[in-house]
C-alpha cells in the first residue's frame, strides 16, 4: 500500500476511533469509502495483491471499533466476495461489490425509518441502547 493510501486510511481509522463518525451505518459507509479509496489508488498488479491490500485495510478499520458488527461484516464481505470472483478486471469488480453494499446499507436504513415511523409516534420518548 502506498504512503498516501495509508494516510487516508489512518484518518478514517482515527475518525472511527474518536467517535467523530457515529452510528452503525455511518461507520460502515466510512469503512467502505476507505476500502474503495484503497482500490482506486492501489498499484496492485494482480487480484491476490489487491486482496492482500484490502485484507490489511479491513483489519485496520475493524480494529478502530471492534464491537461494530456492520463495519466488520461490510469490509470482510468485500474481501471474501472478491476472493470468490474470477474476473479479469478485479478493481472494477471490487468497486462494484462496494457499490452494492452501499445500496444494502442505505436500504436497511430506509426500512428502519419506515418501520420505526409506524411504531414511534410524535412526542414519544425512546430509549436507545447500543450493544
Amino acid at each position: 500500500m502506498g504512503d498516501y493510501i495509508i494516510i487516508v486510511l489512518n484518518k478514517t481509522v482515527r475518525d472511527i476511533e474518536s467517535l467523530r463518525i457515529q452510528g452503525a451505518s455511518n461507520v460502515a459507509r466510512a469503512g467502505l469509502r476507505a476500502m474503495d479509496y484503497v482500490i482506486r489508488k492501489s498499484m496492485a498488479d494482480s487480484k491476490s495483491e489487491l486482496i492482500d491490500e484490502l485484507r490489511r485495510a479491513s483489519n485496520k478499520l475493524i480494529s478502530a471499533r471492534e464491537t461494530e458488527p456492520m463495519l466488520n461484516n461490510s469490509v470482510r464481505y468485500v474481501v471474501w466476495k472478491l476472493k470468490s470472483t474470477s474476473v479479469d478486471d478485479f478493481n472494477k469488480e471490487a468497486r462494484g461489490i462496494i457499490k452494492g453494499l452501499f445500496g444494502i446499507v442505505d436500504k436497511a436504513k430506509e426500512q428502519l425509518f419506515k418501520i420505526g415511523s409506524n411504531v414511534v409516534k410524535n412526542s414519544s420518548v425512546v430509549l436507545t441502547h447500543c450493544h
